[in-house]
């Protein structure tokens, strides 16, 4: 059982976040992505329980500061950045609190792991150099070395 009230967006906060998701929608963005915006907007604005036309930058500092996982920092700056950015476009807020957020760092991967080779990420962008590949596991003439 779902709790409505709960997963309801503020009604201060409904006329922009609509507007918002319609303007992502336009911009091709997937559904499913919509629906992660619209929550992690909703949980925002629950969250700070100040409409839109007030958050202060301090307000979206102190939030990106409470979230845990480096990627769901960088995830909610990366939506706050947008939202605000498009709400000083559209006219219904004169400045950008988003606009000075300090950046937040990537996520740095795990490159090792029990099998000894690096994930995907960690490898080099452009290919396995030859030189690093296992002749045992790799068939002759796989791979053109020079």
């Amino acid at each position: 059982m779902t709790n409505n009230k709960r997963m309801a967006m503020p009604e201060s906060w409904e006329f922009a976040a609509h507007g918002f998701l319609e303007y992502k929608r336009a911009a091709g963005v997937a559904d499913t992505s919509l629906l992660t915006l619209r929550r992690r907007l909703r949980a925002f604005a629950a969250e700070i329980c100040t409409p839109p036309e007030l958050v202060s930058q301090q307000q979206l500092v102190r939030y990106l500061a409470s979230r845990k996982a480096v990627e769901t920092k960088r995830a909610c700056r990366n939506l706050f950045t947008a939202f605000f950015t498009w709400f000083e476009v559209a006219g219904y807020r004169a400045d950008n609190p988003a606009r000075l957020l300090p950046a937040v760092r990537r996520a740095t991967p795990d490159c090792g792991n029990r099998w000894g080779y690096p994930p995907q990420e960690c490898r080099p962008q452009r290919g396995i150099p030859a030189s690093a590949l296992r002749r045992d596991v790799f068939p002759a003439g796989w791979f053109r070395t020079g």
